[in-house]
């Protein structure tokens, strides 16, 4: 027998990488729905002030400070849970880092640092939460990209690393197809047309879907401001918190019909 998934509203929920981006989002949406939140980050200052604006609004979250390459680390996520709420409902490992540059020309250790955030803080975190949704149930929801059927250029390894965590298993869009995923039993949920599309189109039509790369990501993936030295990196610190929006010169769609369409309770 399957068991039902609650209401957001009375769940307890785990987000990595909650600091920012995908994960800031979802945090303020699912406290908005009335879960109990346990916001994980490498980032410790933004998740205290992340955590004291949703207590100011009136939400219970709490707030571990860990990184999820490090195993005992995330050990210890499911264990303020526990003491902080008494369990989990939901755990979303959402946290990821990317390098942009030809594979040949990014330092090994910066790849290996990539694989070591986004696959192994996957595999971790779904190691642990399997073990506490053993005992009461829930939903483990891994965060994952089109680029794991579709390898972009200059962003190679970070393709690598969402395609093993596929094998092993914009914000608003993203954020709300989570917290669908964590009240209703669906095994896969693309946010946006274009993800499907270019699933779909690598799969009937791979060599024309590499033209088409080669001929459009490249300008896609580069920007014209030049890096500031001294400039954070969340490589191997934790990067600036508390933007849900990662400061994206081209337009980034902020709906999706499809994906409303797609998670709709017909």
């Amino acid at each position: 027998m399957k068991t039902r998934l609650k209401p957001i509203a009375e769940q307890v929920v785990v987000i990595t990488g909650a600091s920012s981006g995908i994960g800031l989002t979802t945090a303020r949406h699912a406290a908005a729905l009335g879960a109990r939140l346990v916001l994980v980050s490498r980032n410790a200052e933004a998740l205290g002030a992340l955590v004291q604006e949703l207590r100011r609004n009136g939400h219970f979250a709490t707030r571990v400070v860990a990184d999820v390459a490090r195993i005992d680390d995330v050990r210890e996520i499911a264990e303020v849970a526990r003491g902080a709420f008494g369990g989990i409902d939901t755990w979303v490992n959402n946290a990821g880092i990317s390098v942009y540059g030809k594979l040949e020309s990014i330092p090994l250790e910066d790849q290996r640092r990539l694989f070591d955030t986004n696959f192994w803080g996957v595999v971790h975190g779904s190691l642990v939460a399997a073990s506490e949704l053993r005992r009461r149930g829930g939903a483990l929801i891994n965060v994952g990209s089109e680029v794991s059927d579709v390898a972009l250029p200059l962003q190679g390894m970070y393709s690598a690393s969402k395609h093993a965590v596929k094998g092993f298993t914009e914000p608003d869009v993203v954020a709300d197809a989570i917290i669908y995923a964590a009240q209703h039993r669906k095994r896969d949920i693309y946010v946006g047309a274009a993800s499907r599309l270019f699933s779909i189109g690598n799969r009937l039509m791979p060599h024309l879907m590499d033209k088409y790369l080669e001929r459009f990501m490249f300008a896609q993936q580069r920007s014209q401001r030049p890096r500031r030295r001294g400039s954070p990196s969340a490589l191997y610190a934790a990067g600036v918190g508390m933007h849900e929006r990662q400061r994206q010169e081209n337009r980034v769609a902020e709906s999706s019909l499809y994906t409303r369409l797609t998670t709709l309770d017909w």
